[in-house]
């Protein structure tokens, strides 16, 4: 959760928005550990500085992020491996 608390103020800072507004975004958060039950679980259980928070698998949000909602395929390679 540090990772994404992180990159979220970085965001915030670039685009020259307070910290107060945390509670104002919805954010959705592609995690890794989605697609492993006790993991989104336990990401679930989490109390998220968001009005809202969506949580989907790293492979979800590239599938979507890729190809805007249509079919289509991707690989993903860093941490782990997803095609």
């Amino acid at each position: 959760m540090i990772a994404v608390m992180s990159a979220t103020e970085e965001c915030l800072d670039q685009a020259g928005l307070p910290k107060r507004d945390l509670s104002r975004i919805t954010a959705c958060l592609a995690l890794a550990g989605a697609s492993e039950p006790t993991q989104l679980a336990l990401a679930k259980r989490h109390k998220y500085p968001f009005a809202h928070t969506i949580l989907v698998t790293d492979a979800q949000a590239a599938c979507v992020g890729a190809h805007a909602g249509e079919d289509g395929g991707v690989i993903v390679v860093g941490t782990g491996t997803i095609g």
